[in-house]
């Protein structure tokens, strides 16, 4: 038994959007988890985190927080949704993490120079346990590396360095 899994994160879409009834229409290149996100908005206007996991189907809180994230606080030019802080304030900033209460919608005032925008998904940041594991393999392999080229160097030469 050989085991598949679905790795949404390498998948791409191409999303006409148009954010307001007026409004000019942009190519949104996002991923497929970003575009079944906003595709949802095309059903209702307002959607709160739980909503969204359920109607799209992904179970992964932090994964959806990362997409809600890339959609409502990325970079400018790169935010097509509106994300109201459930406690929100006129003076407060909004806060860059996703809670349970927070409500997102079409930012219609959207505008852009560009008519294709890629929005870029946020990357889970390494921990140093992570960091430290990766250098390791990065160094076992480049050790067999160096091993084999040292070996067909004294093939080639017939002697032994």
């Amino acid at each position: 038994g050989r085991r598949m899994t679905w790795q949404y994160a390498l998948g791409h879409a191409t999303v006409r959007f148009k954010p307001g009834p007026s409004g000019r229409t942009y190519d949104l290149l996002v991923s497929l988890c970003q575009a079944l996100v906003l595709l949802q908005f095309n059903a209702d206007q307002h959607w709160k985190i739980s909503q969204l996991m359920s109607a799209t189907g992904l179970e992964d809180r932090d994964e959806m927080e990362r997409v809600l994230q890339s959609l409502s606080i990325g970079k400018d030019g790169t935010r097509v949704l509106f994300k109201q802080d459930f406690d929100a304030d006129k003076k407060k900033k909004t806060r860059m993490n996703v809670h349970d209460d927070d409500t997102f919608t079409v930012q219609s005032s959207f505008k852009s120079n560009q008519r294709r925008i890629r929005i870029t998904n946020i990357m889970v940041k390494e921990t140093k346990e992570e960091r430290d594991k990766t250098v390791e393999a990065v160094s076992r392999d480049r050790l067999y590396l160096i091993d084999a080229v040292l070996v067909r160097i004294m093939k080639a030469r017939k002697t032994i360095l």
